[in-house]
């Protein structure tokens, strides 16, 4: 639990690198606000239909008591939030890297140069980003179905799918940000609260209204400054 905490501060502490790396922050920062905003206003557009989409598919509970049809369908249109905010999470994360790669490359080398890292870190490719993102939402569909579907366990369901996607996914972007700088796995392993601290805070970020804009950037920034401090050399 310490390591996690520690992980969740490195996150916090990362909105210095505004101070540090300026320029490359900024540079980061226009991709990031871009599709954030695109990505936001189509999560909205869902939220408004979303009443209509759970009346539609829950017809089962018309003949129910309507305070009990109530608040399944409050529930369920919870979850199918939860599951939806799930995978946009993860859109948003590959498309940001897609569209300004080569200026997280900048930014993550500056980073490493400012701690005086001997850490090279590694351009991902476009190609290789559009299929992890192709394989990414393939593979995350089953998780946000079980995401939905835990939704609609009486009493805790809503708060268990919602944990469930905030862990899941912020565990994924953890280890996504931290492998262009650290390719070491058991180092990574060593130190995996650590890093899923860091990325359960980073996802959490990305959901709070324009402040989210700023999350990918400050996430790139702090998972390299983290790569150097777990990296054997590092402290």
């Amino acid at each position: 639990m310490r390591d996690f905490i520690r992980g969740v501060r490195d996150f916090l502490g990362s909105f210095a690198w505004f101070r540090r790396t300026p320029k490359q922050m900024r540079n980061a920062l226009i991709s990031a606000v871009l599709v954030w905003l695109l990505l936001a206003a189509a999560v909205i557009t869902f939220a408004v239909f979303l009443p209509t989409i759970i009346i539609a598919i829950t017809p089962f509970a018309d003949e129910w008591n309507p305070a009990w049809a109530t608040i399944f369908r409050v529930g369920a249109a919870l979850g199918m939030l939860a599951a939806v905010l799930y995978l946009a999470t993860r859109v948003y994360r590959s498309l940001t890297v897609i569209v300004a790669e080569h200026s997280y490359v900048r930014l993550r080398r500056a980073v490493a140069a400012h701690a005086s890292s001997s850490l090279e870190p590694q351009r991902v490719k476009v190609s290789s980003q559009v299929g992890n993102t192709l394989l990414g939402l393939v593979t995350g569909l089953p998780l946000a179905i079980v995401v939905f579907l835990l939704s609609l366990i009486p009493i805790v369901g809503v708060v268990l799918s919602w944990t469930v996607a905030a862990v899941m996914s912020g565990r994924e972007f953890g280890e996504e940000l931290i492998k262009p700088s650290l390719t070491d796995e058991t180092v990574m392993k060593k130190n995996r609260s650590r890093i899923a601290g860091f990325g359960i805070a980073a996802n959490l970020t990305i959901l709070i209204p324009f402040v989210g804009m700023l999350a990918m950037p400050v996430a790139v920034a702090g998972a390299t400054a983290l790569a150097t401090k777990i990296a054997p050399h590092g402290n």
